[in-house]
């Protein structure tokens, strides 16, 4: 072996090493690996879908019109869903390898991250808080069925749906103020690029910790909502159970009838419980991840982790898929 080529050799050797500790304990390669499984495949698959399930949804929601609240509640569930996928899958397209070889000079991490990662992630946390809300809606069906369609009119329950959405949204404009779009080279790409530079990183970590503090909340008014909605199931079915005893006919017919609610209102609070666990499980690895993004500065899109970053929020992206098409 000539000098030239041991020299050669070296360099390349010491550049992946270079790479290797910039990038911190995951290699761009490795990186690239988990976001084509992840992002390309099995998300956007999931995610196609979800897409068609919630269109059909809508279009059942709307068929049923709004004279019940709950379909105003479940209509606003859907639409989140959808919008939340198809954030994902733009920032899906990003990610795909033809699109980065079309030559365009942009990078598409920053803009995949301003116009699909904060935008998905503010549907995921509309779809949580409404969640919330039909669970608690459930329990009052329950507990004071008398008096629910008074409290609860579609037209409240619109304008609870429409809260949500502007309040999510609204915890969106700091993100926005914490980066601009701007010229940098990008090492990976060995060329500059015209793509996101963080103008802000105070802003940017007022708006990690306000995702994270939201995405507590999501978690106990999910359980707190719920662990009513169990105990009161419990107690209508002991009262409608005690109600129908009795040695006569009627009682009989009562008991039929009151078997048929009972039945009914078990399936009710067991497929929203099923959907707010799997909401809940789904949203542990995200919650985690926004928690050392605030204790690790360098856990971030442009910080030192950034392959960790990516890789991480690359299996968040699957979970969410899933979430948003059951």
């Amino acid at each position: 072996m000539d000098n030239s080529t041991g020299n050669s050799s070296l360099s390349v050797l010491a550049g992946e090493e270079e790479a290797q500790e910039e990038a911190g304990i995951m290699t761009y390669r490795t990186r690239d690996i988990y976001q084509i499984v992840n992002f390309v495949v099995l998300s956007s698959l999931i995610g196609i879908f979800g897409v068609f399930a919630n269109i059909i949804n809508i279009i059942i929601y709307f068929k049923h019109r709004f004279h019940e609240s709950m379909n105003v509640s479940l209509l606003g569930l859907s639409i989140s869903d959808l919008f939340g996928i198809l954030t994902m899958e733009w920032f899906n397209l990003c990610t795909n390898p033809l699109f980065l070889d079309t030559g365009v000079p942009i990078h598409p991490m920053g803009f995949q991250y301003a116009t699909g990662g904060w935008p998905h992630v503010t549907f995921t946390r509309i779809t949580c808080f409404i969640t919330v809300f039909i669970a608690i809606e459930r329990c009052l069906c329950i507990t004071v069925p008398l008096k629910v369609k008074r409290i609860l009119t579609p037209k409240r329950a619109l304008f609870v749906v429409l809260g949500i959405y502007l309040i999510m949204i609204l915890s969106l404009l700091p993100a926005y103020f914490s980066f601009r779009i701007g010229w940098e080279f990008v090492e990976e790409e060995n060329r500059t690029l015209y793509t996101l530079l963080v103008s802000n990183e105070q802003m940017e970590r007022i708006t990690i910790a306000g995702n994270f503090v939201m995405q507590v909340i999501c978690f106990f008014g999910i359980a707190g909502s719920n662990f009513m909605l169990v105990y009161a199931l419990q107690q209508k079915t002991k009262w409608r159970q005690q109600g129908a005893k009795g040695p006569t006919a009627k009682a009989t017919v009562r008991g039929g009838a009151a078997d048929h609610a009972v039945t009914r209102d078990r399936k009710l609070g067991r497929m929203i419980v099923l959907l707010s666990g799997i909401i809940f499980l789904c949203y542990i690895p995200s919650t985690v991840a926004l928690l050392v993004q605030l204790i690790e500065p360098g856990f971030s899109m442009l910080g030192r982790f950034r392959n960790s970053f990516f890789a991480t929020w690359s299996f968040v992206w699957v979970l969410d898929a899933f979430n948003s098409s059951v």
